[in-house]
Parts: structure tokens; sequence; C-alpha cells
């Protein structure tokens, strides 16, 4: 713990230099041109899964999920600070960026697919906003960018009115 500190107290001072630089560099009227951007370079992430139901005695039921936000920060692939992430490109600056998952060290950009099953109520106490595309659900559940709010709901926006979100999963199952 104590070589990390020492790590972290010697870089950091660097790290804040260097986002001075990428920050003026970047913020100038230039913008980047996407097609000079080469396709297929980076891997893409193995997304985790979260099952929005339990099995109980060999029966599905319903399940209250909790996931949340995460700020993280990559810099020539280490973790440095755990309240910021990182690079969608090989060429590109690194990104603040919300990660999401079940905890700080399994938050992953993009978030975690939830797997639901046919009528099994899936209910979420999420600290984002949360919208289910094609979901038959009741508008209360069914939020929109005004709908966010922060860890333990200290902060929310306008259109905020609950901290429990449900979901019937009676649609028919589709492509986005």
């Amino acid at each position: 713990m104590m070589v990390m500190e020492k790590i972290l107290l010697f870089h950091l001072p660097s790290l804040a230099l260097l986002g001075g630089v990428v920050e003026a560099t970047w913020s100038d009227d230039r913008l980047i041109k996407i097609s000079m951007l080469k396709m297929f370079v980076d891997e893409l992430p193995d997304m985790p899964k979260i099952l929005g139901f339990e099995v109980v005695n060999g029966v599905p039921v319903s399940k209250s999920l909790q996931i949340g936000f995460f700020f993280f920060f990559f810099f020539l692939g280490f973790l440095l600070l755990s309240n910021f992430f990182s690079k969608f490109h090989r060429d590109l600056p690194p990104t603040r960026v919300f990660a999401y998952g079940t905890s700080n060290n399994t938050a992953t950009v993009p978030g975690p697919t939830i797997e639901a099953l046919y009528g099994v109520d899936t209910y979420k106490g999420v600290p984002t906003v949360v919208h289910l595309h094609g979901g038959m659900d009741e508008p209360q559940s069914d939020r929109n960018a005004n709908s966010w709010f922060t860890r333990g709901f200290r902060e929310r926006g306008p259109a905020w009115t609950q901290k429990k979100y449900h979901y019937y999963n009676i649609q028919q199952p589709g492509n986005m």
C-alpha cells in the first residue's frame, strides 16, 4: 500500500500537467476527423452479465438489482484513480465517463448486460438513469436524461421522482 501511495504522489503532479496539456491541445477549435481513425484496432470489451432474476428450488423468481456507477481513469494501461475512465480508440485521448456495475471492481464501459426472463419482474435500485427500450412498463420506471441521480440520491435531476424502478418483462423479445 505504501508503494502505491509513493507512486501516486510521484506521478499525480505529472498527470495533472499532462492533463492540462491534453485539455489545451484538444480544447482548441479543432475537431477530430473520424474518417482518419483506423477501424477495428481496439479489442471490444467483454461485457459482464447480471441476472435480473434468481432461481429458487428450480423456479425463477423476482430479484432486486444493486448497480452503481463509478468513475475510472486509465493511463498507459494502469488504473490510477478510481474516479475517472478512459479511451474509446487507441488514437484518441482519455475521456471521463461513468462505468457501471455491481462494485468499483466489476464496473465496465459499456455497463453489464442484464438478462431478464419473460414474466419475471426485475426491480432496480440503480444510481443512474434507466430506460428499457421496447419495454411495456409503468411510466414512472421509463425515465429520461433529466431523471438522473447520484449515489445515495444526494443530487437529482429535475425530472427525478423515485428510488426504485419496476419492469414487468412482458414484452416480446426483439432487437434494439
